[in-house]
This record gives structure tokens, C-alpha cells and sequence, in this order.
């Protein structure tokens, strides 16, 4: 018989297959897995940060025009450049 793949694959036991072949597979697709998960995972509470700090401006910058509007109303401005 040829000596070849199949020869030698046969003689691999079971738990010989798993620890050489398979084991490090795992582990390799592992740290790969790690490698592309670790930027998005650290990026995620800035990304979130960022939304908040956004929306709570938002609601600030809405509040303040609010409150700017009123007082100018009441002290008239808005009705300044018609009696000038």
C-alpha cells in the first residue's frame, strides 16, 4: 500500500485526532473569535456614552431655547424691530 494520507490517517486514534488536529483548531478560531470581538466589545460603552452625552444635550439645548424664547418675549424683543 502507498504510504499517503489515508495510511496515516488510519492509525490516528480517536483522543490522538482530538489533541493534535482538532484541539488546536479550536484554540485558533478561538483567539481569531477574541481578536475581532475585543475592539467592538471596547468600543461599545463609548459608542453608548457618546448617544447619551447626545441626547442630553439635545434635551439641554431644547430647554434653554425654551427658556431664551420666553424671556425675550416677555421683555419684548420680539416686538422690537416693528416699533423701530
Amino acid at each position: 500500500m502507498p504510504v499517503g494520507l489515508v495510511p496515516v490517517a488510519i492509525h490516528l486514534s480517536p483522543s490522538l485526532f482530538k489533541e493534535v488536529l482538532l484541539e488546536p483548531l479550536i484554540a485558533s478560531n478561538h483567539r481569531k473569535v477574541d481578536t475581532f470581538l475585543n475592539p467592538i466589545v471596547e468600543f461599545l460603552p463609548k459608542l453608548i456614552l457618546f448617544i447619551v452625552i447626545l441626547v442630553v444635550g439635545f434635551i439641554v439645548a431644547r430647554l434653554v431655547k425654551a427658556a431664551i424664547t420666553k424671556a425675550l418675549q416677555a421683555a419684548g424683543i420680539d416686538r422690537a424691530p416693528a416699533t423701530v
